[in-house]
């Protein structure tokens, strides 16, 4: 537990590599310390597969994510929240490589779990409520993505206070439906709620900030300014996540698109390369992700 400690302190202060070696100690050695106790090694994967996907590593986070579930089911035969937990990020992780098919179905299983365990309308419920939210703007249907992350907010919020640091991925989810609407203002007014969040918890390190300046990005009117936003962001990505971070194909589109509005074909064939190449690279040439 303490080791599982000081990689979660190195990872709220953004050592995300230094994070990850620690995780993969732990995870080395975890069968062996814990006992066989759910509850610890639960809490270790789980720890190293936000780390993973923080940092853009999602094929690594799909093998830990398995690995995870296999080992659950071994100590426990019931569905347990632990197990709802990790399909729950397994769900995301697919989503964010394109396998929509395999992303829904982890879905599913996660939700049904919660809403078995807990019912609709406890707290624990909002992370169920959130996977939804995301999976719902990703499939363009903004209003239920946005009765979702209202409901998540509503949850946490009964159960910790307003603007709780729970809340962050239901506001930023809710940032990205109102940038989809081409209704910046309300989009801005959540950016401004997360900074808060972030303000309040003392959680600046170079990836928060590299997320908020690509949201930031896309509501900006000036295209110079937006450029300068979305450049910025991939220096911080590529200094602290590595020049083959997930990330950086959504920020090569969002530059290719501004320089075609601006008509600088040459500018944006280039980010549409670069973007083109990374996810061949990352995905595969036949994923849906390397093809849009």
């Amino acid at each position: 537990q303490g080791k599982i400690g000081i990689a979660h302190l190195k990872w709220l202060k953004g050592d995300y590599q230094g994070a990850k070696s620690d995780f993969t100690y732990v995870l080395n050695n975890i069968l062996e310390t814990s006992g066989g106790d759910i509850v610890t090694v639960s809490h270790a994967y789980v720890s190293m597969i936000d780390c993973l996907s923080t940092i853009g590593q999602f094929h690594e986070a799909i093998d830990y994510c398995n690995e995870a579930i296999k080992i659950i089911e071994h100590f426990s035969s019931s569905k347990n929240t632990y197990l709802a937990d990790v399909m729950n990020r397994l769900a995301v992780a697919y989503f964010s490589i394109g396998k929509i098919e395999a992303g829904e179905a982890c879905m599913n299983e996660a939700v049904n779990i919660y809403k078995n365990i807990f019912g609709e309308d406890h707290p624990n419920f909002a992370n169920a409520c959130v996977l939804f939210a995301h999976y719902y703007l990703l499939m363009g249907q903004l209003d239920k993505s946005e009765e979702m992350s209202d409901k998540a907010i509503e949850l946490i919020t009964s159960e910790f206070g307003e603007n709780h640091l729970h809340t962050v991925e239901a506001h930023l989810a809710k940032c990205q439906l109102y940038i989809t609407r081409g209704e910046n203002e309300k989009a801005q007014s959540r950016l401004d709620i997360v900074k808060s969040i972030y303000d309040e918890a003392g959680l600046w390190d170079d990836y928060r900030k590299m997320t908020l300046s690509s949201y930031e990005g896309s509501l900006q009117t000036n295209p110079l300014k937006a450029i300068d936003l979305y450049k910025e962001a991939i220096a911080t990505v590529k200094r602290t996540h590595g020049k083959d971070a997930s990330t950086l194909t959504m920020l090569y589109n969002q530059l290719a698109m501004i320089h075609l509005g601006l008509q600088e074909n040459e500018k944006a064939k280039v980010f549409l390369d670069q973007s083109k190449e990374l996810a061949d690279r990352i995905y595969g040439i036949d994923s849906p992700v390397a093809i849009m």
